[in-house]
């Protein structure tokens, strides 16, 4: 819903004038995706043809994301959007945005922790490891789905896959507990899944 402070014809001038300026700042910073920025803004605010918000704004932050835009430049942008709007709909852009940074840092800290408990010998460090991985696949997996617009695509078969492969870890990881602790882990584990599936 458009602003209603405003007249219809001097919104729409409003509109391309802060969508021009954006689109002189975008090309200082980040050329290569500045057209792709700014033609998304304009769906959203209603310059283009009328689009799903949700995914709009979804395909805007992966967009942002790509093209590195740090968080004054996606507040600029959030401001923009809101500006057009009775309420704030860019609080999406700014947490997925958010999201997919802080994910794929995670993902980096976790490789290198990872990495650092891959020459323990003993089972604390084995464990460790595989738990560690475990962390790492579903992190991955988690960012995919924040990327996917949709049910069926290639990036949701990316995350199921990883998170087969984070169970795996998971399962691994039980089994370098000493004795039988990890059948009680294990028993524990499906009790737990069985009571959320009730």
């Amino acid at each position: 819903m458009c602003n209603p402070m405003l007249d219809e014809s001097v919104l729409v001038e409003t509109k391309q004038e802060l969508v021009t300026d954006l689109a002189a700042i975008l090309e200082i910073y980040y050329s290569q995706h500045a057209n792709a920025i700014v033609n998304q803004v304009k769906r959203i605010i209603g310059l283009h043809d009328p689009c799903n918000v949700d995914n709009a704004m979804l395909q805007l932050a992966l967009l942002c994301y790509l093209a590195g835009v740090r968080p004054a430049g996606i507040t600029t942008i959030c401001e923009i959007i809101d500006y057009c709007y009775t309420y704030a709909i860019s609080a999406d852009l700014q947490a997925l945005t958010g999201a997919m940074y802080r994910a794929e840092a995670a993902r980096i800290n976790l490789v290198m922790a990872t990495s650092s408990t891959a020459s323990i010998h003993s089972w604390q460090g084995n464990m460790a490891h595989q738990l560690l991985h475990a962390a790492q696949m579903f992190t991955v997996a988690a960012n995919a789905v924040i990327r996917s617009d949709d049910g069926k695509d290639t990036q949701l078969k990316y995350a199921a896959e990883k998170v087969q492969t984070g169970l795996s870890s998971l399962y691994n990881a039980f089994m370098h507990l000493p004795d039988d602790t990890h059948s009680r882990w294990f028993e524990n584990l499906l009790e737990f899944m069985s009571q959320k599936e009730a």
